[in-house]
């Protein structure tokens, strides 16, 4: 258990003694992210270095699945998300069922990352991403028939870099950078009303179809 909290001992010395500190509880399992969420963990760490010890598990538990669900391209739920084609719930049950086979992590925090990612599929599409000329198709409809500036076309080009990396984009970051570089006043100030509209309902139902019907 030492060699799991070697990465916090220059700044708590002792939190690598673990089993023999009597204040610290061991937890129902033996994983790193149960034990930096036991109770008596968190309170003798401190909120600051908790937050940074969970930081850091969950972008290893991400960098694994990553990895995992990246190796595993042509498995069909997989292969439905990076073409942004509609899930089933069978297809959501074969995701938890891989991720749980594969060790990137126990049922209770593959729960937890599909809660906070507002559904597994969305969780996973996140990781894999988006094929390009998937992300590319979801945004025709909107250049289609349009004359627009290259400030603009470069603006939804943007959108489907995102797409391609993230999977999925709230519609938050079209008010971040790099967006507010080619807009700073938000993408009302390049586009009508009604064209940011458009923009808005495209990246909603790019997240919908990674959610099971």
């Amino acid at each position: 258990m030492t060699d799991l909290f070697a990465f916090l001992q220059a700044e708590w010395p002792a939190v690598h003694a673990y089993k023999s500190d009597a204040s610290l509880r061991l937890p129902y399992q033996d994983n790193l992210s149960a034990l930096i969420h036991e109770p008596s963990f968190k309170a003798a760490v401190g909120e600051a270095l908790f937050s940074k010890a969970r930081l850091i598990n969950q972008l290893g538990n991400q960098a694994k699945a990553r990895a995992f669900l990246r190796a595993h391209e042509d498995h069909i739920a997989i292969h439905k998300l990076r073409m942004n084609r509609a899930l089933t719930a069978s297809d959501l049950a074969e995701l938890e069922r891989m991720l749980a086979e594969s060790g990137v992590g126990d049922a209770r925090n593959i729960e937890r990352a599909g809660s906070e990612s507002q559904g597994l599929g969305v969780f996973v599409r996140s990781l894999v991403g988006l094929d390009r000329e998937a992300a590319k198709e979801a945004l025709a409809a909107f250049l289609s028939g349009k004359t627009l500036t290259a400030n603009q076309i470069e603006f939804v080009n943007l959108i489907v870099d995102h797409l391609t990396e993230h999977g999925v984009m709230d519609a938050s970051l079209l008010y971040e950078t790099p967006f507010t570089d080619l807009a700073p006043r938000g993408p009302e100030s390049l586009f009508s009303a009604a064209h940011v509209e458009e923009l808005i309902a495209i990246l909603e139902r790019v997240k919908e179809a990674a959610m099971a019907a």
